[in-house]
């Protein structure tokens, strides 16, 4: 099951980075009702990258939270100097609890028949 999770999220990479573009010359070309579609789409790819690398490695929600904290400490460090050696020690924590969950090893997850019908009776609705 790995391989096809991987092939997924390799596939919707490929989809957000078109995406992404065609925002940007959306935006240049002050097309703004195609750009606010395609930031709708990029959303929606956005949500399922996110299930498929939690799918993958089962730490992927509180990496991305650690480094959505680092990212905005970073932020506030640069607007409130009074401060910044406080956000420093803060960043550093997070960063070792970062450090902690990419050391840890990921057990393979290998389905069975059980899980793919389950699946398959999820997505028509027979759950």
């Amino acid at each position: 099951m790995n391989e096809e999770i991987n092939e997924l999220i390799s596939h919707y990479e490929e989809e957000k980075t078109q995406l992404e573009l065609w925002i940007k010359g959306a935006v240049e070309q002050s097309d703004y009702k195609s750009a606010h579609v395609n930031q709708k789409a990029l959303i929606y790819i956005n949500n399922h990258l996110r299930i498929f690398k939690a799918l993958n490695d089962p730490y992927y929600l509180k990496k991305e939270e650690y480094e959505n904290h680092i990212s905005l400490y970073e932020k506030i460090s640069l607007n409130h100097e009074q401060i910044s050696d406080y956000i420093k020690e803060q960043i550093q924590k997070i960063r070792m609890n970062l450090d902690d969950l990419n050391s840890r090893k990921i057990a393979a997850f290998h389905d069975g028949q059980e899980f793919d019908d389950a699946v398959f009776d999820l997505v028509e609705n027979k759950i």
